[in-house]
């Protein structure tokens, strides 16, 4: 499927990123997180399906193999948000963006909230690739939230809180 992916990020730099974190966190420490974050979130991104990938990044951080750097610009989120939307434009192709703190997003729930949020608006205009970004990104959270209730329901023949119903949310990630 045509789709244009972007990752809205910080470079991971300490004092910059995550500092609510200190304390208890170092700065260093909360940078790492942030690394982290960012590192799990372009893998979930460069899984799913897209016809473009692209990083827009505010500091010095580089784009993995195969995507597009663009440096953030403007002031505030919303304006950082509408021109990440503006700079990665390809016309007649949706975009869907995400931030760097979705590192529990997998793969196939960013293809099935994408497929989904790119159906709801089928206008190119500016204010409709921007509706469809912002459609997509409350989408992501609604898929994650559906399969993390679906791991919270007791499986048939189980009870609540018993192991086998809340095996996936407590599991390691790989």
């Amino acid at each position: 499927m045509q789709r244009v992916l972007i990752v809205l990020a910080k470079a991971p730099v300490p004092g910059r990123v995550k500092t609510r974190l200190c304390p208890p966190c170092t700065p260093d420490q909360a940078a790492r997180v942030a690394a982290a974050a960012l590192a799990d979130t372009v893998d979930a991104v460069s899984a799913a399906p897209a016809s473009r990938r692209t990083l827009v990044v505010a500091g010095p951080h580089p784009a993995p193999a195969g995507w597009s750097r663009v440096g953030q610009r403007g002031d505030g989120l919303g304006a950082r948000l509408a021109h990440a939307f503006a700079d990665t434009r390809r016309a007649g192709t949706p975009s869907l963006l995400l931030g760097m703190d979705t590192p529990q997003l997998t793969a196939d729930q960013l293809a099935f909230a994408a497929a989904l949020a790119t159906s709801l608006v089928v206008n190119d205009s500016p204010n409709d690739v921007l509706t469809a970004g912002l459609v997509g990104y409350v989408v992501v959270e609604a898929v994650m939230l559906r399969d993390r209730c679906a791991a919270l329901s007791p499986s048939p023949g189980s009870s609540p809180g018993s192991p086998s119903s809340l095996q996936v949310a407590a599991r390691p990630r790989s």
